[in-house]
């Protein structure tokens, strides 16, 4: 089935929008406080998120897409999310463009950030900041080499990405970075 959500909130469940095949398109709207994750989708389902807000979710992370056929995150806030996992983890093709990720994670999550892991990925012009993982996690950890270009990274150390014309607090390799 198909989820359309404009300027709508999702607060206060177990996980807030679950999708198991189909799709998602969300505008507008807030998905916070859930006991779980904000965003759940599973194998063949779609999900786009425009300008929306996924904060202080729990379980694996703010938004978990495992298998999805296409996830889209664009001009979106993901923060306070405290799950394992931290405030994204997306197993499979994805575009993520415009977005704050920032102060997701605990002393307890494996990755602060971002867990990433795509053949087919778009990650630019993305703000990443002050993400916390468990020492010596990352705040944004790439499974795969995904491209990640013209972004700020802040306050997160980085693996496994290849990051190009970005800014950050620390050295990295990588073309135009400073």
């Amino acid at each position: 089935g198909s989820v359309v959500m404009t300027d709508s909130e999702v607060s206060g469940g177990n996980v807030g929008v679950n999708l198991q095949r189909g799709s998602l398109v969300m505008t507008g709207s807030r998905v916070i406080d859930n006991q779980q994750e904000g965003v759940k989708a599973g194998s063949g389902s779609t999900v786009e998120i425009r300008p929306s807000t996924i904060s202080n979710n729990r379980g694996s992370a703010g938004v978990s897409a495992s298998s999805a056929t296409m996830v889209t995150i664009e001009s979106s806030v993901i923060t306070a999310n405290t799950g394992t996992t931290g405030g994204v983890s997306i197993a499979g093709p994805f575009t993520m463009r415009n977005n704050v990720i920032a102060a997701n994670g605990s002393a307890t999550s494996t990755v602060g950030g971002l867990t990433l892991s795509s053949t087919r990925a778009i990650f630019e012009f993305n703000t990443v900041a002050d993400n916390i993982s468990s020492a010596p996690g990352p705040g944004m950890s790439c499974a795969t080499p995904i491209a990640v270009s013209n972004s700020i990274l802040s306050g997160n150390p980085v693996s496994g990405c290849t990051v190009t014309y970005s800014l950050a607090d620390t050295a990295l390799a990588g073309t135009g970075n400073k």
